[in-house]
């Protein structure tokens, strides 16, 4: 009898322990939510990225007396480009299932790596793994030079809004 008791009392504390932990879980995943903290990171950090590349090309612009860097002149005007560090080898257009904004050929890789160098970024900035992971041969980020002139550079895969880009 007194093993019976002793038993129930054991099993009633695991229960009760089991249910602490388990609404603990809940309370982290559901009330603070540490994905969204995740998702959000990577979000800003794209945005940061379409604004620091747009500014880049276009700060340049006006140090070269109004001439785009030879990558972003010779861009067709209103065809969509993969931006990259001018490692090519691969097709430019192979991961457009990932991007919103379709990048137009196979050969419409953008090598930004003069921006890099002549000191107006630190890096070509590559996007947050996603559901792609990206490199300097592929960045996630796309530019779109339209028939006025204006630049676009958009994200592949933004997670939280429709759309990240920035244009100039």
């Amino acid at each position: 009898m007194w093993g019976q008791q002793k038993n129930g009392r054991i099993l009633t504390a695991v229960l009760i322990i089991a249910t602490v932990v388990a609404l603990g879980a809940v309370f982290i995943f559901y009330v603070l939510d540490p994905w969204s903290d995740f998702r959000d990171s990577r979000e800003a950090k794209r945005w940061a990225d379409v604004t620091s590349i747009v500014t880049a090309i276009k700060i340049n612009q006006v140090d070269n007396g109004g001439l785009y860097i030879t990558a972003v002149e010779n861009a067709r005007e209103g065809e969509s480009y993969m931006i990259t560090d001018g490692s090519f080898g691969v097709d430019c257009d192979d991961k457009n299932e990932y991007c919103n904004i379709k990048v137009s050929g196979g050969d419409n890789c953008l090598d930004l790596s003069s921006l890099v160098l002549a000191g107006y970024l630190d890096e070509v900035p590559v996007s947050p793994k996603g559901k792609m992971s990206w490199g300097s041969s592929r960045t996630g980020y796309v530019l779109r030079k339209d028939e006025s002139g204006v630049l676009t550079v958009s994200a592949c895969e933004p997670e939280k809004t429709d759309a990240v880009w920035a244009a100039r």
